[in-house]
């Protein structure tokens, strides 16, 4: 069946390399909100910490915890109240976002789908915001290519959680059993848009066996993805 739009996961999906180095965040909190007494050891500590607390209680729960909220959590334990709002919120992207670049074939993926006119969108567990990761997105030059980018930050809950799934295919504007979903976390992407009645699709570069009794497409390139689609008429 021809699909009448595609989801996409982001990091290790479309993005290769994706590490997030909070220091330069650290010293640029430091200074937006005037915290000189406070030694960027000391904050260093305090956030390692609460990454650890937060992001396990995170993991376990399946709700997701955003960057605004991390850096409130970290710069209360000093005792300043912040407010981080979107322009800040992309300043500490640019500083601590870091990527290698696009998976090799991406862009000719997306060139052949916005030649077929099929709406694109991006579904991705991240602490950014899907506004943010639009804007990170323009430095790949593919950001014209998506309709739509969500984020669990933005709806406070992760994959798999089917509704994040339909949430999305509603900001797609299509129906989620004519969506793709492709991904390469084979519970959170896989299991996760099937259970939200989507055709999901492995995104697997290292060649994992593909768990049983699990049926999906599977692509190792993104040149396999492009042979899925069927052939126009």
């Amino acid at each position: 069946m021809s699909p009448h739009g595609i989801l996409f996961d982001l990091d290790h999906t479309l993005l290769r390399g994706t590490v997030l180095n909070m220091e330069p965040a650290l010293r640029l909190l430091r200074t937006e909100y005037n915290m000189q007494e406070v030694s960027l050891g000391t904050m260093a500590e305090h956030c390692s910490r609460l990454q650890g607390d937060l992001y396990g209680r995170s993991r376990e729960s399946g709700f997701e915890l955003s960057i605004r909220s991390l850096c409130r959590f970290l710069c209360s334990e000093f005792g300043y109240d912040v407010q981080i709002g979107p322009r800040f919120e992309r300043r500490l992207f640019d500083q601590i976002y870091e990527v290698e670049g696009l998976q090799e074939g991406v862009k000719e993926v997306l060139d052949v789908l916005a030649g077929r006119k099929i709406p694109c969108g991006i579904l991705s567990n991240n602490i950014f915001s899907g506004e943010t990761l639009a804007h990170g997105l323009k430095k790949h030059g593919v950001a014209s290519r998506f309709r739509s980018v969500f984020s669990s930050s933005d709806m406070g809950v992760k994959k798999p959680y089917p509704g994040v799934f339909t949430n999305a295919a509603a900001g797609l504007g299509v129906c989620p059993s004519r969506i793709w979903f492709i991904g390469d976390s084979f519970p959170n992407d896989v299991l996760g848009a099937q259970s939200a009645g989507m055709t999901a699709i492995w995104y697997n570069p290292d060649g994992k066996p593909l768990p049983e009794p699990a049926d999906c497409p599977v692509v190792e390139h993104w040149r396999e993805f492009i042979h899925l689609l069927p052939p126009l008429r």
